[in-house]
């Protein structure tokens, strides 16, 4: 018995999908710049647009995970959820905007609206290790490693 591998894409563009296979994509530019990824699942416009090489992960959502590139084994649910991860990995993101402008960083955890966004002066740009459970919950810093943020409106200690 032979296991056929297939990516699906439910859309009516173009896709750079190369040696990737066991992929979903149902979305205007869903997976599109997908190259050699496995096991993705992207349901939303752009979501996981730029994964070319990530594999196992799940973006449900406008614009969830549209940046990550490479990263692997991340859930980001909600619009524009880990919109700009880059390669990160290993991070849960639920909620609009949680962990928008992280650009780095693995084994994160957010969830709520604005969840791991921003510092109180600027964006979170890298962060590992860290938890943000509540509407705007905060690093202290760009940069947050083995960071607990609880609560709505809260900021991390660093």
């Amino acid at each position: 018995m032979s296991i056929k591998r297939t990516t699906y894409h439910i859309d009516e563009k173009n896709y750079f999908n190369t040696t990737g296979f066991s992929n979903t994509a149902v979305g205007q530019r869903a997976l599109l710049n997908n190259v050699t990824g496995c096991y993705n699942v992207a349901l939303g416009m752009a979501s996981l647009q730029n994964a070319a090489s990530g594999t196992d992960n799940v973006a449900v959502g406008r614009c969830a995970a549209a940046g990550n590139y490479g990263g692997s084994n991340n859930i980001a649910l909600g619009l524009n959820a880990m919109c700009n991860s880059g390669a990160a990995s290993s991070n849960t993101v639920i909620g609009v905007n949680a962990q928008f402008s992280k650009v780095t960083g693995d084994n994160n955890t957010a969830l709520g609206k604005d969840a791991g966004r921003c510092t109180a002066s600027g964006s979170i740009t890298s962060s590992n290790n860290s938890v943000f459970l509540g509407y705007l919950s905060r690093g202290a810093a760009a940069s947050s490693t083995n960071e607990i943020v609880l609560g709505a409106n809260t900021q991390g200690c660093g």
